[in-house]
């Protein structure tokens, strides 16, 4: 059982992380309108 939790913080960590891009790339697209659009990873 003491592997899950590491585990589980690993996972919410990256979930946090992903959210957190997704939208900080959202908002700089809306600052940057007009300029060169990059493809989504």
């Amino acid at each position: 059982m003491g592997k899950i939790v590491p585990l589980l913080k690993l996972v919410i960590g990256a979930v946090i992380a992903g959210v957190t891009r997704a939208f900080v790339e959202q908002e700089l697209d809306s600052l940057g309108d007009g300029e060169e659009q990059r493809p989504q990873e």
